[in-house]
């Protein structure tokens, strides 16, 4: 748990950068989606074809998120003042 605390930012790091290439990635492999123009919920549409692969890694980005939850209460903590 503690290598969770001290390591938590990295999950984070991971998240944001994978939340712009996985949706540019998959964006190639969506006929008429434009990544300027539509939003990225269209991906996870039931119509699209890239709809497992997006929701799979929206699961994982969750759980990414959540892991540094505890450490972003620790450091709202410890800051505030």
């Amino acid at each position: 748990m503690e290598n969770l605390k001290s390591y938590g930012w990295i999950f984070i790091l991971i998240a944001m950068a994978g939340d712009l290439l996985v949706s540019f990635f998959l964006s190639m492999f969506y006929r008429n989606y434009s990544n300027l123009k539509m939003s990225i919920s269209a991906l996870g549409n039931p119509s699209s074809p890239v709809r497992n692969p997006f929701n799979i890694w929206m699961l994982i980005e969750g759980i990414l998120f959540m892991m540094l939850y505890r450490q972003s209460i620790t450091l709202f903590v410890r800051y505030r003042g």
